[in-house]
């Protein structure tokens, strides 16, 4: 999902779990991403950017 197009932990969440989650199911959707993220992150498989305040993964 992130190859060649950075996206932030809230778009790649509605992406896998997709829009129409209620807001505690929302929330627990972005944690799991986040703990993924910041898992690939510390294997160097991924990359974190911050652009305007917003960070974005990409790999």
């Amino acid at each position: 999902v992130i190859k060649n197009n950075p996206l932030t932990p809230r778009r790649i969440s509605k992406i896998h779990f997709g829009e129409d989650l209620d807001e505690i199911n929302s929330f627990m959707a972005l944690s799991e991403v986040l703990g993924h993220l910041f898992y690939l992150e510390d294997l160097g498989k991924i990359e974190k950017i911050e652009k305007n305040g917003i960070f974005y993964y990409k790999s």
